[in-house]
């Protein structure tokens, strides 16, 4: 939203003096991704091969496991993950995960990234007892980081989406 506005604002003060431009700079494609649920691609290329995926029970600081999958790009290196929790990862009739989930993990994965979705507390495959923005998240987006930087897959250095 702000890049959007800022490109307007950009485009207004230079319409006087160069008004091709500034109509061109709105015109411009996002240079961000954009995910289809509908089609499960992004609008950059995807890998040439499935990435590595696997399904693994991350225990919280009270117990609770919490269901969690990570994708992986081939290589055993360290690499920068990328966390996404959501209360949303319901697994398919087929046992696939959500297209817009693989979709993405796909992406980033094609980019060099591991990609680690978690269904959080109560939710799709995790224990405990779901409650909507439950005080406990803090604590288990805390177990989830302190798990993954316990990988040999992860140099450390996450971003939560």
């Amino acid at each position: 939203m702000r890049a959007t506005l800022l490109t307007l604002l950009l485009a207004s003060t230079c319409l006087a003096a160069a008004p091709e431009a500034a109509l061109r700079a709105l015109r411009a494609p996002p240079s961000l991704p954009v995910f289809s649920a509908w089609t499960r691609t992004a609008t950059a290329p995807r890998a040439k091969k499935a990435p590595r995926r696997f399904d693994a029970m991350v225990p919280a600081r009270d117990g609770a496991l919490l269901r969690t999958v990570v994708y992986l790009p081939d290589g055993d290196a360290p690499r920068p993950s990328l966390l996404l929790r959501t209360p949303y990862l319901e697994p398919a009739a087929d046992g696939a995960d959500p297209a817009v989930y693989s979709g993405m993990a796909d992406y980033y994965v094609a980019r060099g990234y591991a990609v680690v979705f978690q269904s959080i507390r109560g939710k799709y495959g995790s224990q405990g007892s779901y409650q909507l923005f439950s005080i406990a998240e803090v604590g288990d987006a805390a177990s989830c980081l302190d798990w993954m930087v316990a990988q040999p897959w992860c140099n450390g250095r996450v971003a939560a989406h």
